[in-house]
């Protein structure tokens, strides 16, 4: 599928990526700001609980998947599932941090709770969530891989498992009209 693009259309599409960079820019020096901002007021009000933490993690998972948005754009990732599960596998990640984050904090009550290890298997309560949503990630892959794929066949026609079976099923349709 080689298509052509005019002048005209090459510049749109330019603008357009250098917009979103733009914008993601922007984004990402508002996030640096405030949450700098923020752990330095944390630090000077009470050192021994890092409450930052959680404003900064919150935000994250919007600005990484701003992130993640231009970055599929910007390489012209394709088609539309394999996007919509790189998106997917994103946010889980995203979540998945912020929600550990929590449980160290809440397990140890008192500061990062990554260096203060002290608690017990049944107060990690964000085990859950990270199997579960995991699962559900997990079947969404493995959906993509079986049927959205692309693959090569023989004759160098790039087609998903999908695409095949809707050509075959074509076939049929044709087949079965022309004995009428």
């Amino acid at each position: 599928m080689n298509e052509e693009f005019s002048e005209e259309g090459l510049r749109k599409i330019a603008e357009q990526k250098v917009l979103y960079r733009s914008s993601v820019k922007i984004h990402g020096f508002i996030y640096l700001s405030v949450n700098c901002l923020m752990m330095f007021i944390n630090i000077m009000t009470n050192p021994r609980y890092f409450w930052f933490l959680y404003p900064l993690l919150g935000w994250f998972i919007g600005f990484g998947l701003h992130f993640t948005l231009y970055s599929m754009y910007a390489r012209g990732t394709y088609p539309k599932f394999k996007r919509v599960v790189i998106f997917i596998f994103a946010a889980y990640s995203y979540v998945m941090l912020l929600l550990w984050v929590i449980n160290f904090n809440i397990c140890n009550q008192v500061g990062l709770g990554i260096f203060l290890i002290d608690w017990d298997i049944f107060d990690m309560w964000a085990i859950y969530p990270t199997v579960f949503a995991g699962f559900g990630v997990l079947v969404i892959f493995l959906i993509y891989i079986i049927f959205f794929k692309v693959n090569t066949l023989e004759d160098g026609e790039p087609k998903s498992r999908k695409e095949r079976a809707v050509d075959k099923e074509m076939q049929k349709i044709k087949k079965n009209h022309k004995l009428q």
